[in-house]
């Protein structure tokens, strides 16, 4: 091989364990994990459990949610994707249920991988955005207190 090959190569190797170690930071800040610094490339394989040990019995959507509010007579006046909420706490999905005087925002989490379970268990610990939330299995909302029905909306969660 010549010397301009070698560079090359070197160049390359050099370019993806920079991109790699990016990532690894990038991941762990995202959702604050305390071993994330000893986080690798062998270790990716221990974050996805097997079905049979998820903690989670019975994985939620947030459309069931919708579907329960429906049935009760509790349908929000508009529901909108929201991107920007689920990067902000590690959720899978997250959408924002409007209603005439308030919101709900509901956030599902893919529990069969360690960083969606560190997510939900973190916002059940610390809330978000100063306000605490509500968990039932994958799924959590904030407590919307200003919202009709609140109370009815609620109970409706806890009752998937």
């Amino acid at each position: 091989m010549t010397n301009s090959k070698l560079l090359t190569i070197a160049t390359s190797v050099s370019l993806l364990i920079v991109a790699l170690a990016t990532a690894v930071a990038l991941i762990s800040h995202s959702f604050h994990t305390s071993d994330a610094s000893q986080a690798d490339v062998s270790s990716a394989k221990s974050y996805v459990l097997p079905p049979s040990t998820s903690p989670v019995q019975k994985e939620l959507t947030i459309s069931d949610f919708i579907s329960a509010l429906k049935a009760k007579g509790l349908s929000p006046d508009k529901q909108e994707q929201r991107g920007e909420g689920c990067a902000l706490v590690g959720a899978s999905d997250c959408v924002l249920l409007d209603y005439y005087s308030g919101s709900v925002e509901v956030y599902q989490f893919d529990t069969s991988v360690t960083s969606g379970r560190d997510a939900l268990e973190a916002l059940k610990k610390n809330g978000f955005m100063g306000q605490s939330c509500y968990s039932n299995s994958n799924l959590a909302i904030d407590k919307a207190f200003t919202v009709p029905k609140w109370d009815r909306i609620r109970a409706v969660f806890s009752a998937l």
